[in-house]
């Protein structure tokens, strides 16, 4: 990201949260945690163009839904990758 942090709401789910939900302000967009140390997580729905990257890894893995599928060598996190380090 390099410009607009002005538009982005942020919202703190209490005292004891360890991120913040980050939404655009215009259109109400979630943007992810936008910044844990190093590492920007943006949401992929806040995108507008192909970003010519792609996924390095899942997240969540032990609340995906049961339908949903990972079938690539990719690492897996049961959790948030930043917390699993």
């Amino acid at each position: 990201m390099t410009e607009g942090q002005g538009e982005i709401a942020k919202f703190k789910a209490g005292s004891d949260a360890k991120f913040e939900r980050c939404f655009c302000k215009a259109c109400g967009t979630s943007l992810g945690d936008m910044a844990t140390g190093n590492e920007y997580v943006i949401a992929a729905s806040a995108l507008d163009d192909d970003p010519k990257i792609r996924p390095t890894l899942h997240i969540h893995t032990a609340s995906k839904p049961d339908w949903y599928e990972i079938d690539d060598d990719l690492k897996k996190f049961e959790g948030d990758y930043i917390r699993e380090q």
